[in-house]
Formats: structure tokens, sequence, C-alpha cells
């Protein structure tokens, strides 16, 4: 090999060689850990799921409209087209309201339970799951509405997430929201997600599950649930990670 500053391989010259050798034994490793982990991907989606509130044998799932949000009704549309593409189309998921396309969701009545969705001007948020008072493990537990808040105007800091595309905006919200609504946590709380981003979003408040699952082998950086990688900047869509795990456990009901 030549190794005169000149030539093209100069730098690798630079490496000694047993660190090369161990760049290209880590590559072997490398390639045989990722076969393994995709042989185990179609055993177990990868997902962190609460089992404990799952919408079981509760399907379609029942979603209103809070009175607030009449005024928004063009992001009301916007938001039940991309759970119908996004969340329905590509998985065993169902809410009532699309088994006719032109039938929007209703306006809730006072005693509606399943998912209510309302307006805010803050955080968005939603309830994890199905929602059970004094708790879904109780034998005399009561079901009480799943609760999805969501910032129809996306003013203050969202204008700068969203860079004007505040349709696009709404919709990964929306679509991140409902997925907390069906029972999915935040990825990024895993044990193995990058610890940067565990310090970083590890939220005070964050729920982190009654009975947490971990179906996966490795952490998912393109699932919608982690804020590790920017949801604003992807293609809205679940990961085929999530779709697996959201068909693992509602394609049987």
């Amino acid at each position: 090999m030549d190794c005169r500053p000149s030539a093209p391989a100069a730098a690798l010259c630079a490496i000694p060689l047993s660190l090369v050798l161990g760049m290209v034994q880590a590559a072997e490793r490398t390639e045989t850990s990722d076969k393994q982990i995709l042989a185990m991907r179609k055993v177990q989606p990868q997902s962190y799921v609460d089992l404990a509130r799952l919408w079981k044998g509760g399907l379609p799932i029942p979603v209103c409209w809070e009175a607030d949000v009449a005024p928004f009704a063009e992001q009301k549309q916007w938001v039940e087209d991309i759970i119908r593409q996004r969340l329905e189309n590509p998985t065993a998921v169902r809410f009532k309201g699309f088994a006719v396309q032109a039938k929007r969701w209703p306006t809730c009545s006072a005693a509606a339970l399943g998912i209510r969705i309302s307006a805010t001007e803050g955080r968005p948020r939603s309830d994890v799951g199905k929602q059970w008072s004094p708790g879904p493990l109780n034998p005399k537990r009561q079901q009480f509405p799943t609760r999805v808040q969501l910032d129809f105007k996306l003013g203050g800091a969202y204008e700068s997430y969203c860079g004007g595309q505040k349709r696009k905006c709404l919709e990964v919200i929306a679509l991140h929201e409902f997925m907390h609504a069906i029972g999915f946590l935040h990825e990024h709380l895993r044990d193995d997600a990058p610890q940067a981003c565990r310090e970083t979003f590890g939220h005070e408040g964050d729920d982190t599950g009654i009975h947490p699952n971990k179906f996966s082998v490795i952490y998912d950086r393109a699932s919608i649930m982690t804020y590790c990688e920017s949801i604003y900047d992807r293609p809205i869509r679940l990961s085929a990670e999530d779709i697996a795990a959201v068909n693992h456990f509602y394609q049987t009901q």
C-alpha cells in the first residue's frame, strides 16, 4: 500500500493495524446482530405499550369532539383524515365514525365514553389507553373517558417546530396522541433509548404505564412515539414496528 501523504490511501495508513482489524470484527458482529434482530422482529413487534390499558374487546373505539372544537371545522377534518389514512388503513385498529367515509366523528354527549377530543392552547396531550377508576386491575373498576387535547392554533413554540406547516404539524401530533390513546407509551422512556435523549425528553409527568411492556429487542428510533428523532421532519406515518405492534395487540379483536 502506498502510504505517502499524497496517496489516496494515506489516511488508512495512519490507522494502526490492530484498530483496523477491530473495526472489521465489529462490522462482522454488527452484521450478525442485525440479522438476529430482524429475525426476532418477525416474532416480537417492536414497541412500548401499557398492557393494562389496551382496548381489549372494544373495537371499534368510539371517538367524539368536545363542543370547544366546533370553531375548527377544517382542522377536525385534517385530524380525522390522517387517523384514517395513517392509523386505521395500515393496522387492525378501528374507530367509530369511519364505516362510511363521509361520516365524521360526532360531538360528544355528556355521557360519552371512548376518546373525547378537546381544544387546548397549551401542550397537546392524551391519556394512555382505556381509562378506569380506581384502576384497570381493580375488579370494581369503572370506565372513564380517554381524553385527548390538541392545539388547533399551534402558536407559540410550535411556530418554530412546524416551520409554517401547521397542517402537517397538527396531523403528526394527532397521530402521536392517538397512539397514546390506544395504549402506547413514549418510546424514549425505554431504558435502552439513547441516554442523551432520555435525559432531554424524560419530561416530568410522562406516563410510564401501569403495566408497561417492551415488545422489542432494541429501541425503535423511527417510531412515531419517540422524541429522539424529530417527528416533524419526517413523513407522517407509523414506523414498520409501530404497525406490527398495533396489529399484534388489535388484530384478533
